[in-house]
């Protein structure tokens, strides 16, 4: 008999949203002899889902109580809760229920040991703790080797400003944007994707950034969100990617950035060194300027977060 699995995503559509429709349509595709897997999202569904019958569920929304008919209940944490629950939407608002959620889930899902050390809770729930990394398809953002142009930076970077801690990175790449112009005489195109002139956060940050000075050799080009198909465009066309944030638990942008063979510079937040090999990140805008200057850029080895590899491991323990 066919094991029932849910997933239960939030209603916007970010980072969660496609990893969980993906994750969705893989198992579908690949186990649908073993499994029947169903995706929701919406706050119908997640009431729904307290009374429901499934033998798992997957859920990156903390729930009221403990579902009462699922067999095995998995809180899957994806960010900060004592940061993000600040946040005005009532959807970041019900991450006040997410140390219950802890207690009375079967298994806590994490995409590293990063959370559980952060919030102080990996000694006490380590028997209930799972490392379920976000995927990438290699196939989906492998665009060939890029030809840079000999005189010409082009730099993509991609944030959001819903969370401050979030966005004022943006500040410190665009000082290293400033000092790399004055250092080098080529032409410098930075695409920001992620802007929301509406955020309160991104206007505070936005007259900050408006303050650095930057040389004529500089174009920026600000993008609100785009579409997956769009964003993909944009890896696919520009050569750079830096990033820059002290709010990330995993960082998913940056493997795409990667398989699409893109030159990749982060910072060192505390996050990315549970994720990232240490040739990618910078102590501090000096070294980021001075590794693109000397094109000193690795390319990381991915192959832990590869989809055949985290969906095979994720069925695993859906079957056991």
């Amino acid at each position: 008999m066919k094991k029932k699995i849910a997933f239960l995503a939030p209603e916007n559509k970010g980072g969660p949203y496609y990893i969980y429709k993906d994750m969705v349509e893989v198992l579908k595709e690949k186990y649908g002899k073993e499994l029947d897997v169903y995706f929701f999202n919406s706050k119908k569904d997640w009431l729904k889902l307290h009374f429901a019958r499934y033998d798992v569920l997957f859920s990156v929304i903390p729930f009221l109580f403990k579902p009462l008919r699922i067999k095995k209940f998995v809180y899957n944490l994806h960010g900060n809760f004592e940061i993000e629950k600040k946040n005005k939407s009532l959807g970041n608002k019900l991450l006040y229920l997410a140390k219950r959620n802890l207690k009375f889930a079967d298994n806590i899902a994490l995409t590293s040991y990063f959370l559980a050390d952060k919030l102080i809770f990996r000694k006490q729930y380590e028997d209930k703790i799972i490392i379920i990394p976000n995927f990438i398809d290699e196939k989906e953002y492998n665009f060939g080797e890029k030809k840079s142009k000999e005189n010409v930076y082009n730099i993509l970077t991609i944030t959001s400003f819903k969370f401050y801690d979030k966005g004022r990175g943006i500040l410190k790449l665009g000082n290293v944007i400033s000092k790399l112009g004055e250092k080098v005489d080529k032409q410098i195109n930075w695409t920001i994707i992620g802007n929301d002139e509406n955020l309160e956060n991104f206007q505070i940050i936005k007259k900050e950034f408006d303050k650095i000075s930057f040389g004529k050799n500089l174009n920026i080009k600000w993008q609100g969100w785009l579409s997956k198909e769009k964003i993909k465009n944009e890896l696919k066309n520009n050569d750079y990617f830096l990033y820059w944030s002290y709010l990330d638990t995993f960082g998913i942008v940056i493997l795409e950035a990667v398989v699409s063979n893109m030159k990749v510079l982060i910072n060192d937040y505390e996050a990315f060194e549970y994720i990232f090999n240490k040739d990618i990140i910078c102590e501090n805008e000096n070294e980021m300027i001075e590794k693109i200057i000397n094109d000193n850029i690795e390319k990381i080895n991915i192959d832990n977060y590869k989809k055949e590899q985290v969906l095979d491991k994720i069925f695993s323990f859906i079957i056991k």
